[in-house]
């Protein structure tokens, strides 16, 4: 019984992740901008990612990249507007971008213990970058990252085609999400 229940709950889990993909907001403000962001979804090795899309009329449109990162051990150094995020792909091309927020102390979640003992932190840094790198992320296999804090690096190494997988989706989804409009008659 308890693995037929188990068995159920992990099914019920797994068709739960598939359908959180996708937009997760699509906000249209009355001074005409519009952000629009997906859910967070769970990349291999990495964490959680998830992609914005800004459109402030004052401004040009901009694109976000939040990476949810995890910490084993002594809670991580903060994190200055500026810091590095180092995406390596296959071909061995480095797509650099920059952290766009202060991270400090009371910004890291504590997620418990580890098996080991160990305390967990938790971190979602963001980064700013065009669509052009978007794209990029979209056609390459991501095989490396690195994240820059105040104290040093960190690396992951990244299952080949997950990365690329995720980013895609989740561009497309913002994509279509753009090209719908958000008035009361728009696809009446």
């Amino acid at each position: 019984m308890k693995k037929i229940l188990f068995l159920l709950l992990a099914l019920t889990t797994s068709i739960t992740y598939c359908f959180s993909q996708g937009v997760a907001i699509d906000k249209t403000e009355e001074d005409g901008s519009r952000v629009i962001g997906t859910y967070y979804s769970f990349v291999r090795y990495v964490g959680h990612i998830s992609l914005a899309y800004f459109n402030i009329p004052s401004e040009c449109e901009k694109w976000q990249l939040s990476l949810t990162l995890g910490w084993m051990g002594e809670k991580p150094d903060q994190m200055s507007i500026g810091r590095k995020l180092l995406i390596k792909t296959d071909s061995g091309k480095v797509i650099e971008l920059e952290n766009n927020e202060e991270i400090g102390p009371i910004d890291y979640e504590f997620e418990g213990l580890s098996t080991a003992g160990f305390e967990e932190y938790s971190i979602t840094p963001s980064y700013w970058l065009s669509e052009e790198q978007i794209k990029e992320l979209c056609s390459s296999n991501v095989v490396k990252i690195r994240v820059e804090t105040n104290s040093g690096t960190l690396d992951k190494e990244v299952k080949p085609k997950s990365f690329r997988k995720v980013i895609n989706s989740e561009y497309e989804a913002i994509c279509a999400a753009k090209s719908k409009g958000t008035g009361v008659y728009d696809n009446f």
